[in-house]
């Protein structure tokens, strides 16, 4: 499973975030730095001022972004020339690969969810709580049902033994939603790879 460990290897990954050097014109090449090893790897990527002023006191003081990895896999190559318990080795495996996906969004989802409450809380009036938790509510709610629809999916193409064409948008609903950043390779990354 090289792809699960080349997955599960940017647990380490942290991301920080500094202001170009003095002289650097936004439009150049932002510069890039790597501090660590492999067990621990941050990566300081230098941004325009303007940008910089935007973010949080937090991440202007050195805070990092930790990254939190979810593989999905999907397959619509027609497998049907193949031997059919090497279909079911495949659909197995991929099936494995998105039980694993879905259990690490739900994961994330639960750390974002415990995230929003805690900052609802931190409000002294209860009239701006109870409107910032309606606000806050409905897009979480709609995750949720999501991460649930996926499990149910998942659990549908194990029974079923089908492919399950809907897997990919629902997590990419799903992963919009969390504004979470979304890699796309196909063709093992060759023919096509993106970064909506």
């Amino acid at each position: 499973m090289d792809d699960d460990v080349d997955n599960k290897s940017l647990d380490v990954v942290q991301f920080q975030l500094t202001t170009l050097p003095p002289g650097q014109v936004a439009g150049d090449n932002y510069p890039v730095a790597l501090k660590g090893n492999r067990q621990s790897l941050t990566v300081i990527l230098s941004i325009d001022d303007n940008l910089f002023q935007a973010l949080s006191h937090k991440l202007q003081t050195g805070a990092t972004i930790s990254v939190h990895p979810v593989l999905i896999s999907h397959t619509f190559r027609d497998l049907s020339g193949e031997g059919s318990s090497r279909i079911d080795q495949a659909r197995s495996f991929q099936l494995a690969i998105n039980v694993e996906a879905v259990s690490g969004l739900k994961q994330y989802y639960r750390k974002l969810r415990s995230h929003q409450f805690e900052k609802t809380k931190s409000t002294s009036s209860q009239a701006v709580k109870v409107a910032v938790l309606d606000k806050v509510l409905r897009p979480l709610n709609a995750m949720e049902e999501l991460v649930r629809i996926l499990e149910r999916s998942n659990s549908l193409q194990q029974e079923r033994k089908t492919d399950n064409a809907g897997f990919l948008s629902l997590c990419s609903e799903l992963t919009s939603r969390m504004c979470a950043v979304k890699v796309t390779s196909c063709y093992k990354g060759l023919k096509e790879t993106r970064c909506p």
